[in-house]
């Protein structure tokens, strides 16, 4: 219930992020975990349901029940024919959990936040940040060859 959700957002007097932020599946906050919390209480008073998921320290994001990153990353296995047990996911925020947990494999890369402890079976921490821990979890569950450090020293003539 989109309408409602807003609706009740709106009462909040919650902030809301840019229109460019905002999706049919995602109405996105700005907010304290004090809000979030408020939130989740004030839509369920209000018979919304909803998911509340805060993360980067000031986003909230109100998404449909069964919507979130581990629902999308499920409906594109289902399409290509294979199980969540085959998929890998990277992430770095609390927004990614759900995905990080679906997953037969979650990285989680040196440079997440601080509200992404997940400490569980199928997750691997990467020492390295960005898009290099992403390639060092792929390494060590032997998904990708090891990569080799390029020599940049130029050949003296």
């Amino acid at each position: 219930d989109r309408e409602g959700a807003l609706n009740v957002l709106r009462e909040t007097g919650v902030q809301m992020q840019p229109e460019i932020e905002q999706r049919r599946w995602k109405l996105g906050c700005l907010g304290t975990a004090h809000v979030a919390h408020r939130l989740t209480r004030r839509l369920a008073a209000a018979g919304v349901n909803a998911r509340v998921v805060r993360s980067h320290e000031s986003l909230i994001d109100v998404l449909a029940p069964q919507g979130g990153k581990a629902a999308a990353m499920s409906a594109l296995a289902l399409e290509l024919g294979i199980g969540l047990e085959e998929c890998v996911a990277a992430g770095d925020s609390g927004n990614d959990v759900d995905m990080l947990t679906a997953a037969g494999l979650g990285i989680v890369v040196a440079n997440a936040l601080p509200e992404l402890r997940l400490r569980c079976g199928g997750i691997y921490r990467a020492a390295d940040p960005h898009a290099d821990g992403v390639l060092e979890g792929l390494e060590k569950a032997g998904l990708l060859a090891p990569r080799v450090a390029p020599d940049w020293r130029i050949a003296a003539q």
